[in-house]
């Protein structure tokens, strides 16, 4: 087969994927993955074949909108909101439609190119990043089957509807109208490396794929093989982390490496380089790693703290880490607070993450609690049940 991958962003949207498009490789099918001209080198970082699509959208710009504020922004909304949008107010829907309007006008510039790269080159496939909404669009006008990754929470996955009960919007029907195609309301499934007991509803058919961590290339450092004697905690606000306001930049999370540190554990603070360029003083006892991909960083540590971003998250479970959530934006919460429900994960909203005795004593639970430890490694025992992206290479087919 020939696979045509599609995301609209780089790296945190592309690396949950690469593990599948890999999968494909490794059995003989031929890959490609497109993205916007911006994302094309992370692309090719991966060993993975680029496709430039589109000229680039100024999405930083974009993101920071007065309406997007929100969505950036520490707060929590109405539980259960991604799978219910009717418990929402007009605010909070409208920052909804600001996210739909981002990604539609991303994928008007990206579907130019991927469809006429698509009709030269064939694809009998497409595997898209659910918040790609250019990647069905051209599925569709390639006469293709496609299947959704799913990204995020409920509501994030069909960005394109806003609310399950009505349908498409009508901007995003106008782009498959751009192609003379038939509207597809619906990929031939979704592909969801979500733990079973941590998903929330969703009105989808998923199949279930196994997580498994890629955050770039590495070398092992020889201090990772060591026995610090001692509890190793990392802070990360992953490959994301910096787009988000309040902690999660240059000064990551300086509270909770203070309570790490100040009860004898070792901090890890693990960054990005865009992270590390503005990095200040940390407190001392705090090791700090520049692109260490986290299957190598997780496996020996005790606890992980981070600001909710699910690639993060998804590795903590692998590795049978148990979690402190700062989560810095609404989506991030929901699963914040699923995991915390599952007794795997100590989560702090928006308001105790700003009051320090919160990180003393939510770090000493994590270091103590071996209810948390429990948790952690049941969902690692349930991650190991699902299957691997090489199963899914061998069954995901045109027919």
């Amino acid at each position: 087969m020939r696979v045509l991958f599609a995301t609209w962003a780089a790296p945190s949207h592309l690396f949950p994927m690469v593990p599948l498009a890999w999968a494909f490789r490794a059995a003989g099918h031929e890959v490609r993955v497109a993205a916007p001209a911006s994302g094309a080198a992370a692309v090719a970082a991966t060993g993975l074949s680029a496709v430039a699509a589109g000229p680039d959208v100024a999405v930083a710009q974009m993101a920071g909108r007065e309406r997007l504020a929100p969505w950036r922004s520490r707060g929590e909304w109405a539980t259960g909101w991604s799978a219910r949008p009717d418990l929402l107010g007009e605010a909070e829907l409208d920052v909804l439609r600001a996210l739909a309007d981002k990604q539609l006008m991303v994928a008007d510039a990206m579907l130019g190119d991927l469809v006429a790269f698509g009709r030269r080159w064939a694809p009998d496939l497409v595997v898209y990043d659910s918040l790609c909404l250019a990647g069905p669009v051209a599925a569709a006008a390639l006469g293709v089957p496609a299947y959704g990754f799913v990204a995020g929470s409920p509501a994030v996955t069909r960005i394109e509807r806003l609310h399950p009960s009505t349908g498409p919007l009508p901007a995003y029907l106008r782009l498959f109208e751009r192609f003379g195609a038939e509207p597809v309301v619906e990929p031939r499934g979704w592909l969801d490396p979500c733990p079973p007991s941590l998903r929330l509803p969703f009105d989808g058919d998923r199949t279930e794929l196994r997580h498994v961590s890629y955050n770039g290339p590495g070398t092992v450092p020889g201090w990772l093989l060591d026995d610090p004697g001692r509890p190793r905690v990392v802070v990360t606000g992953g490959a994301a982390g910096s787009k988000y306001g309040g902690q999660a930049g240059a000064g990551l999370f300086r509270d909770t490496l203070e309570a790490v540190t100040s009860l004898g554990a070792e901090a890890v603070l693990a960054l990005t380089p865009a992270q590390a360029e503005n990095l200040g003083p940390v407190p001392e006892g705090t090791r700090v790693v520049r692109s260490l991909p986290f299957h190598l960083l997780f496996p020996a540590c005790h606890a992980v703290v981070h600001h909710g971003g699910s690639g993060t998250a998804f590795a903590a479970f692998a590795a049978g880490l148990p979690q402190l959530v700062l989560p810095q934006a609404p989506v991030l919460a929901e699963l914040a607070r699923s995991m915390e429900a599952r007794g795997a994960a100590l989560v702090l909203g928006a308001d105790e993450q700003e009051d320090p005795r919160r990180f003393a004593t939510a770090v000493a639970r994590l270091l103590d609690d071996n209810d948390l430890t429990r948790a952690a490694r049941n969902l690692q025992d349930e991650v190991a049940t699902m299957p691997p992206p090489s199963a899914l290479a061998t069954t995901l087919t045109p027919a």
